[in-house]
């Protein structure tokens, strides 16, 4: 499953709770974009690629000093195709030396940042005595974007009227069998290389913290007006229900997403959740569900792995799904 950046997790959980700043909200602005440009390329993948095809999203690979970030990235028969996906819009022109536009700095060559992943994975692969050819590609999933290249760089170019035209003729191409052992050894020496992902240099300051919006918020539209249940939350806003320990679990995921630099502690979460907290029902989910640290007393406190609920128990998906149901139970009188 693809997910949002870590500095994307970060600004769309705080947006919930405080106004961003003007360079926040322009970032996570771009950040949604990008990830949504992701997003369609899979789906496009996805519908109307080759089948059963070996393939690793938004990897993080290190070989000796080098590291880079890879969207995308496939092997069809003895062909491997690297895929950064750019959601720009408006006009951009290459010199062949740099870059000219209106979404990144003009010292920003994309160009250089694909070639060096290119080289990254030939020499983590050609290592272990895996030779490889390799494909890469720049895609804009944009319709609005004019571009201006000198020629010989076409040739790692795909735009968006030109993105299906393209997939569907890959998954034209017969699939070799014989090259399924290969194809595993590949995969797994890129596994072996891949690092965790960058996670984000932002923090909040003490001083923006204590105007945060205390709570749990609706997890449809984003509301604080909910009216508690025996087993389930009720948004006065839109109707929507969760289950109680789903949105607790989600709630202290959210507080552990804006303080990633923090451990989680009862006095950081009380805070956190304001009136509505029933902070019996915290230690019980929190003994269930989360970490503790070797602290112990009152300065004890529990794992913070820094993530929304969705990547923080994406193994729990269907436990959680599972709670959904009690939306449907009657209250205990």
């Amino acid at each position: 499953m693809r997910i949002p950046s870590h500095e994307q997790q970060w600004l769309t959980a705080l947006n919930e709770r405080v106004p961003l700043l003007t360079d926040e909200a322009k970032q996570l602005k771009n950040l949604e974009e990008g990830f949504q440009g992701e997003c369609y390329f899979d789906q496009l993948f996805h519908l109307f690629g080759p089948k059963e095809v070996p393939y690793l999203d938004d990897i993080t690979l290190k070989h000796q000093n080098s590291v880079v970030q890879i969207d995308k990235l496939f092997l069809l028969n003895d062909t491997l195709y690297l895929i950064d996906t750019k959601a720009y819009h408006g006009i951009y022109r290459y010199d062949g030396r740099k870059w000219r536009g209106e979404k990144f700095s003009y010292n920003e060559n994309i160009f250089y940042q694909l070639f060096r992943a290119q080289t990254v994975v030939e020499n983590i692969l050609e290592k272990k005595g895996l030779h490889v050819t390799t494909k890469s590609y720049l895609v804009f999933t944009e319709d609005d974007l004019s571009l201006a290249i000198p020629k010989e760089f076409s040739q790692n170019i795909l735009q968006s009227h030109q993105l299906s035209e393209w997939i569907h003729a890959l998954s034209k191409q017969p699939i070799k069998n014989s090259n399924e052992q290969w194809q595993a050894r590949c995969i797994e020496e890129l596994n072996l290389a891949t690092i965790p992902r960058y996670r984000t240099w932002r923090t909040l300051s003490l001083p923006r913290a204590t105007h945060l919006k205390k709570g749990i918020c609706c997890e449809n539209c984003h509301q604080y007006d909910l009216c508690s249940e025996t087993y389930f939350f009720t948004c006065q806003n839109c109707g929507h229900r969760e289950s109680k320990e789903k949105a607790y679990v989600r709630t202290i995921c959210d507080c552990g997403t804006i303080f990633h630099d923090q451990e989680l502690t009862i006095g950081l979460l009380r805070n956190f959740f304001g009136e509505i907290l029933n902070e019996a029902y915290l230690q019980s989910v929190l003994r269930k569900h989360f970490l503790r640290t070797e602290k112990r007393g009152n300065a004890s406190s529990y794992i913070n792995f820094g993530t929304p609920i969705y990547e923080w128990f994406e193994k729990k998906k269907e436990y959680f799904g599972n709670t959904e149901k009690r939306v449907h139970w009657e209250n205990r009188y």
